[in-house]
Formats: C-alpha cells, structure tokens, sequence
C-alpha cells in the first residue's frame, strides 16, 4: 500500500499534481458549480471522473458490484493513461480516524485499479479530507472515492 498512497499532492506527476489542486480548491462549492468544475476539469486538464465508489459507514470494502465496474471501465481505457483515487470523508467523527480510514478507502480502490490496470499505465491515491461537497444533507454520500483518468 506504501507505493499507491501518497500524503501530498507534490509526490504526484505535474499532471495528476494540476488534477489535485483543482480538487482540493472545490470545497463549498454547489451542486451546480460542482458539475461545471468538472466540466472544465475535463477540458483544461483532460481528465475524467471515471467511477465514484460509495462506502458503508466505517467500512473500507469496495463490493463486488463496484470492482466489476472498475473492471469494465478499465478495459475502455488507453494504455498511457494515469489513474489518481481520490479519498473523502463525511464530516461526522473524529477527524483523525476518518482521515485514516479514508485513506484505507482510497488505497484500497487504488489496489484493484492497481491490478486491473494495462501495462504502461500508474495509479496513486490521495486523501482530501472531510467534506460535505456530495451532499450537504446525507453524510453517507460523502463517504466515496472517486476514481479521475488522466489521459494523455
């Protein structure tokens, strides 16, 4: 796990370094404008959000439904393509615990894209933090990894 997780967006290539500082600068922003930064995101930085995977409180289990649909859109993939996983966390609970739990979260997603993946391509994982920005109202839905593809 020790080679996927990195703790900093400086341990990442410039491309997956750009990706990561546009994320981290998305906190509050609405629905709305959400969908519009990925928009951009995926212009400016050719990079797509290819899956959200969900997680059940406390749990950093991806089902079998979930690594079926990492499997399947890994195959559309091109082999140079770079993956970042990036981790959230609801904002109930200690802080520090959901940090590491997230970061278990993303590692473990990393993981299976690690495995899935084409020869030629990397993946890293990341955590950005507790977050309400899935949803203000249900903190389930902010317990998630999104997995970006970087194309080049």
């Amino acid at each position: 796990f020790g080679k996927l997780f990195v703790r900093s967006g400086d341990d990442l290539p410039a491309n997956a370094q750009a990706l990561y500082t546009e994320l981290k600068d998305l906190e509050g922003y609405s629905e709305e404008m959400l969908r519009g930064a990925y928009t951009r995101i995926a212009t400016e930085l050719n990079a797509q959000n290819l899956q959200q995977v969900r997680f059940a409180t406390g749990s950093s289990i991806l089902n079998f439904t979930d690594q079926n649909t990492i499997k399947n859109k890994l195959d559309t993939t091109n082999s140079n393509d770079y993956f970042l996983v990036v981790g959230y966390a609801s904002r109930t609970g200690d802080a520090a615990l959901n940090e590491k739990l997230s970061a278990k979260r993303a590692t473990s997603v990393a993981s299976i894209v690690n495995q899935l993946k084409k020869k030629g391509q990397d993946v890293r994982a990341v955590y950005l933090g507790q977050t309400n920005r899935f949803s203000k109202s249900v903190n389930a839905d902010n317990q998630l990894c999104e997995i970006w593809r970087i194309k080049k």
